[in-house]
């Protein structure tokens, strides 16, 4: 009986939901640090990259924490035109701006627990994620690498300064990336989607800087479930632990 039991917790650990993450840098910005009208327009196509019809299938946003000094949060536009926001507010609240449409559309509540240059805090925060769905992180572009080396990467690509469309792609069990495109087709042609010069390089084929124009995910397995009975999240495997140790005791 108790083997029985075992084996029926052995089979509920590896059906475990683990997210698939999605980093993606803010959208275009101007020369006062607010997004541009083109980062605007980002804005709302990434409300059709991501949304609720898309196979990304968002559950879950997590920004860099906007300026200590800030008691507000507020749109593109709002930031653009309030006179009272400082140079750092409109910096640091740019991946907040970026993502506030599309969180609208979702439902979703934007999490925002790290400083943008605390990249382990961010891959903490990321990994102890356990509900339904995939991750969406957006970060500052010269520390979003680093996001993906905190959550588990081992060969991540340098993101360029001069793109502002890139999808960085981490499945489980996050030890690679793959890039693609957000490809807003208004405003990213498929002459701009191409290679990307990574930041290793005995990087791997998947982040080699090698790019398609289609922003699909790549789903490990069509019930949204992973086998895994290592990487776990802490809640769930300390749950698991209590759970076998009743068992035994039966």
């Amino acid at each position: 009986m108790k083997l029985l039991l075992l084996l029926a917790a052995t089979v509920c650990i590896s059906a475990i939901h683990v997210p698939e993450y999605f980093l993606i840098r803010h959208a275009e910005k101007n020369p006062d640090g607010t997004i541009s009208a083109l980062g605007r327009l980002r804005e709302q196509c990434l409300v059709k990259v991501f949304g609720k019809s898309s196979a990304f299938n968002i559950k879950h946003i997590m920004v860099q924490t906007p300026y200590p000094g800030s008691s507000f949060f507020l749109s593109s536009t709002e930031i653009h035109t309030n006179k009272l926001a400082s140079a750092e507010e409109r910096t640091t609240q740019r991946p907040y701006n970026t993502s506030l449409p599309l969180a609208r559309s979702l439902g979703i509540k934007i999490d925002h627990p790290c400083d943008y240059q605390d990249t382990k805090c961010a891959g903490r925060a990321a990994l102890k994620y356990s509900g339904p769905g995939n991750v969406l992180i957006v970060w500052e572009h010269d520390h979003l690498p680093d996001v993906a080396r905190a959550i588990g990467a081992r060969h991540v690509p340098r993101y360029p300064d001069n793109r502002f469309d890139l999808i960085y792609n981490l499945p489980w069990p996050y030890k690679e990336v793959t890039v693609t495109s957000e490809y807003c087709a208004r405003f990213d042609p498929a002459s701009l989607v191409t290679g990307v010069s990574s930041s290793s390089p005995s990087a791997s084929s998947s982040a080699t800087g090698t790019e398609t124009s289609s922003a699909a995910p790549t789903v490990a397995t069509s019930s949204g479930t992973k086998a895994q009975c290592t990487a776990i999240t802490s809640n769930s495997f300390v749950a698991i632990v209590v759970s076998v140790a009743a068992l035994l005791a039966i």
